[in-house]
């Protein structure tokens, strides 16, 4: 599932990849090229798309800095709650609106799949019962 961004005032964009993955060497030799993960597809009057790897770079991002701890922080090995709770909010967004599986999520955080169901449990939890962390989690959520 790939998330669309807001329509943006201007008639036509379109910054995309190569349309081919192929490419031919010194010797004549052919070989294939991953394509860049980083790919932004056009915009014809329905919005932006945006790649998944992009997406989830962006929420990591938006995580570290609503909670002022580093990338290498918040996906290191740290059981402080005051990391936690950030790791646990970035892998419940992460699930909620990018199409990644609980293991790509997990191998992001250095976790498996099941801390990451567990985080999203908390996080829906807490959502439920504390009207601060609530608060805080919408304003997450209408940043993504």
């Amino acid at each position: 599932m790939r998330r669309i961004l807001p329509q943006i005032n201007k008639p036509f964009m379109t910054l995309h990849a190569e349309q081919t993955n192929i490419m031919k060497t010194e010797n004549n030799s052919i070989i294939r090229q991953k394509p860049s993960p980083l790919v932004w597809v056009g915009l014809f009057g329905s919005g932006e798309r945006v790649s998944e790897e992009k997406s989830d770079i962006a929420i990591i991002d938006m995580v570290c800095i609503e909670f002022n701890v580093s990338h290498k922080v918040l996906t290191g090995l740290s059981r402080f709650r005051e990391i936690v709770l950030p790791r646990q909010i970035a892998m419940f967004l992460l699930r909620r609106y990018t199409g990644m599986s609980l293991k790509h999520i997990g191998t992001i955080f250095n976790r498996d799949h099941a801390t990451v169901i567990h985080s999203c449990d908390v996080v829906n939890d807490l959502k439920a019962t504390d009207k601060d962390y609530a608060a805080r989690l919408q304003r997450l959520e209408a940043r993504v």
